[in-house]
């Protein structure tokens, strides 16, 4: 039950309206930045698949690093995963 809450609070924290770091000066930093959110929310999107918020916020999250590519791809793998789980 701790766990399911922890991960609830992920959520929330993952699609608030915080400012990200200041850290686009540093290629490198930014780089780590962004691989450290990606794990983030795949990690919450292999727990709470069913949870249509982690989808959207991810993939929200990929438009505004301005990556297209990925957000597509998250986007469709929300839309595949809806197609499976629904009745």
């Amino acid at each position: 039950m701790a766990s399911r809450d922890a991960d609830r609070s992920r959520l929330t924290s993952l699609g608030s309206k915080r400012r990200s770091p200041k850290i686009t000066d540093d290629p490198t930093a930014l780089a780590d930045y962004s691989l450290r959110k990606r794990k983030e929310f795949e990690t919450l999107i292999s727990r709470a698949s069913r949870n249509k918020s982690v989808w959207v916020n991810y993939a929200k999250w990929e438009e505004s690093q301005k990556d297209l590519k990925r957000a597509r791809s998250i986007w469709e793998r929300a839309l595949a995963r809806s197609r499976c789980t629904s009745p």
